[in-house]
């Protein structure tokens, strides 16, 4: 037997599977160099919980059979059988050996209870009318010479159902994490209590003892009604009520021991560094980032027992969770970081508020999503630069000092024609302004699971530069708080993705201005961070974590993870908690749907109107989402008399721009639609207007003092237009690791 029952250890180790198959994340490669350089400001004690609920365990009793079979020989009539290793007792005047003893028991009669019990934590597995029948087995006597017996079955002799012993067992595992972070299993068997015994004694004349003197009569003797096969009966009762925990402890531990085989003495502790460059392939991000360290590790006190209440027992494990990198120039330095901490952890008792149930829960604290923000931005990997071709790449639009002329009429006017643009994100943020980052539940949801995440980032540097007569000079700077609302839901049954509102910016803090005051500032820098957000949530970052066929391939069991729930948690409402159920492979009834359609009705500059509508059996309310020019989607709303309203920076921008929209039905997420509407949004460019001034009076300087432009000397965030370095690749598992890198800028809040 060589396939894990324990599911949820494969979900602990973050989809780290001894044998390969990943959930989607990082897995176990990616070992540092050095170990991670763990301390009270890097690592979040207990930032992530996992629990393997008391649902769970109902589904496990339930396919006790099915679990059975792929553990056991099980024949086709229920019976489980067991090699008993060869035992002997008796005295020197009178002794009685066991060898080749074959058991069997009735999983079908037996009766199983599993509960957890504390103190320490373990798994407790009640067996009760537990029937064991011989199979094969010999006794051998020693007394006066040797002879030997078949042992036969004494209870419904001669039936089906014939067995030799009625016995109830209580057997305990405990789960445990050992010094170096290792998963190990303990068994232990409480002392069987025998309801029944009832052996008979039979005669095989081809038994050795019974032919090595051409007669089996010594035989025939001591295995017949005599005194002496009524002492080896009475003997084999005492040896099979008084040893009946070291007969069967074997077995049991072997049992278990093979379940837990793939996970015993594996590091439940992964550290690893993810280098920027894998993300250069799809992303504009910094290619010359720093690394990104992280480390998760059980906690001390390892698994522990869950109770809130009746039937909301469950066995759980708490992670530590590390998350560092070295500075990078382009941040300011410090020698200071914030302290998070994480809540207490919330109650994943396998039951949701409406009382359903669930399998397997994960809750993932705040403070470790403000860590893992704080690193991605010391590392370097939020000191965005997009050009021209990154934003064509991106969106599929050109813009350039001609495009933006529409809301820059200065800019148009010193360019003279049309010219690259370039933007440079400087996000210098105090360290006292962390945390960033709010979790907060989405109360008109649409009966669809979402959590909202919001992301404040104050002071955040934005740099405009155009590339006039041969070099790239700066148009304009300022600094603003910015803030970005993300809703977090299920895609499908095994998907999660991300939702994302357009950026908001606060007050601008104008450092250089080399526009007009006609310029629509507010317009252009909501499109430049609309851009930046963008090149950080692509698909390749939307938190595509794929849990089909994982349980199946781990198991064996016909199982499919289904996220049932998101949900914000803890006592302190600071953690996120995914709430996954099994439902078996194909059993399930097919979920048919909802069918988009949507029709422009108007168009402005920055927003349109869409008529749409949904349609699917038995619909009665529907909500819609949409994403323009491939980009990140915008949260679920309702249509208002039938129509959306698309308020989007990217509309400034004259052409043709690819519109999706996708309903799905209200308190039915399965039913997203798959195959979006996709409508053309044709934006007309109007007439430009007469420049007002001379163009000389307000001509910038080239590579102004202090310009970041092309930041050679600080390690660079992107290649230049014209630079051909090529980027290294980005593989989808990073998904999980990375979401931090989409979930930014909210609002301030006050703390």
């Amino acid at each position: 037997m060589n396939r894990a029952l324990w599911l949820w250890a494969a979900l602990l180790a973050f989809g780290c599977s001894p044998d390969g198959p990943t959930l989607g994340l990082p897995g176990c490669a990616g070992a540092p160099e050095a170990p991670f350089p763990r301390s009270e400001l890097n690592t979040i004690e207990s930032g992530a919980q996992v629990a393997l609920t008391a649902a769970g365990t109902d589904l496990l009793l339930s396919e006790r059979e099915r679990i059975a079979g792929l553990l056991l020989d099980v024949d086709p009539d229920g019976w489980v059988r067991l090699d008993i290793p060869d035992q002997e007792t008796g005295s020197d005047r009178f002794g009685i050996g066991l060898r080749d003893i074959r058991v069997a028991f009735d999983l079908r009669t037996v009766q199983i209870d599993l509960e957890f019990v504390a103190d320490p934590a373990r798994i407790r597995l009640t067996v009760g009318d537990a029937r064991l029948r011989f199979e094969r087995g010999n006794v051998w006597v020693g007394v006066g010479g040797n002879g030997a017996c078949t042992l036969e079955n004494g209870i419904f002799r001669g039936d089906p159902g014939e067995h030799f012993l009625t016995a109830g067992l209580v057997i305990d595992v405990f789960p445990e994490v050992d010094a170096e972070g290792r998963f190990q299993v303990r068994v232990a068997l409480e002392p069987p209590t025998v309801d029944r015994l009832d052996i008979e004694l039979g005669v095989d004349p081809n038994l050795p003892e019974c032919s090595d003197f051409g007669s089996p009569a010594e035989c025939d003797f001591a295995c017949g009604a005599s005194d002496i096969g009524a002492d080896i009966i009475e003997l084999l009762y005492g040896l099979f009520d008084a040893q009946l925990n070291a007969l069967l402890t074997p077995f049991i531990e072997q049992a278990v021991n093979d379940i837990a085989v793939q996970y015993t003495d594996k590091p439940l502790a992964l550290e690893g560094a993810l280098p920027a460059a894998l993300l250069g392939a799809l992303l504009p991000l910094p290619l010359d980032a720093h690394p990104l360290l992280y480390r998760a590790a059980p906690t001390p006190e390892g698994f522990t027992l869950r109770t809130a209440g009746a039937r909301g027992d469950g066995l759980g494990l708490s992670l530590d969770l590390g998350l560092d990198a070295v500075d990078h120039p382009c941040v300011a330095p410090t020698n200071r970081a914030p302290l998070l901490e994480a809540g207490p952890a919330p109650a994943l008792t396998g039951y949701d508020a409406e009382g359903e149930p669930y399998h397997i829960g994960l809750a993932v604290a705040e403070a470790t999503l403000d860590r893992l923000l704080w690193s991605l931005w010391r590392s370097g990997l939020l000191c965005l630069r997009l050009d021209t071709d990154d934003i064509d790449a991106l969106a599929g639009q050109r813009i350039d000092t001609d495009t933006l002329g529409l809301l820059l009429p200065g800019l148009d006017r010193l360019a003279g024609g049309p010219r690259p643009m370039m933007v440079v994100l400087d996000p210098q943020i105090p360290v006292d302004a962390f945390p960033l980052l709010d979790l907060r539940p989405i109360e008109d949801d649409g009966g669809v699971p979402q959590v909202g995440v919001s992301v404040n980032v104050p002071g955040l540097g934005i740099e405009l530069y155009a590339y006039i007569e041969g070099r790239w000079s700066r148009i304009f700077a300022a600094r603003t708080d910015v803030a970005v609302d993300v809703a977090i839901q299920p895609v499908d049954g095994t998907r999660l993705a991300l939702a994302i509102e357009t950026p908001q910016i606060g007050e601008l803090m104008v450092e250089y201005d080399g526009l007009v005051a006609a310029d629509d500032l507010p317009a252009l820098l909501r499109l430049v961070l609309d851009l930046a957000t963008r090149a950080l949530s692509t698909e390749a970052l939307a938190l595509d974590v794929d849990l089909s066929g994982t349980v199946e391939d781990l198991t064996g069991l016909p199982y499919d993870a289904r996220i049932t729930g998101l949900r914000v948690d803890g006592p302190q409402s600071d953690h996120l908690s995914v709430l996954t159920t099994l439902d078996p492979v194909n059993r399930g009834a097919l979920v048919a749907p909802v069918e988009t359609h949507a029709t422009v009705q108007s168009v402005a500059p920055g927003r349109a109107v869409v008529a749409v509508q949904a349609t699917a059996p038995g619909l009665t309310a529907a909500r819609f989402q949409h994403r323009l020019d491939h980009g990140p989607w915008r949260p679920l709303v309702a249509a208002v008399d039938g129509a959306l309203l698309i308020d989007e920076p990217l509309l400034h921008v004259p052409g043709t721009h690819r519109l999706e929209v996708r309903a799905v039905a209200e308190g039915a997420y399965r039913t997203l639609d798959p195959t979006p509407a996709v409508v053309a949004i044709e934006v007309i460019a109007p007439p430009k207007a007469e420049p007002a001034l001379d163009p000389a009076e307000n001509m910038p300087p080239t590579a102004p003092q202090g310009a970041p432009a092309p930041r050679a000397a600080t390690g660079g965030c992107r290649a230049l237009p014209g630079d051909d370095r090529a980027p290294g690749g980005l593989p989808v598992a990073l998904a999980g690791l990375l979401v931090g890198l989409a979930l930014r800028r909210r609002a301030p809040r006050s703390r």
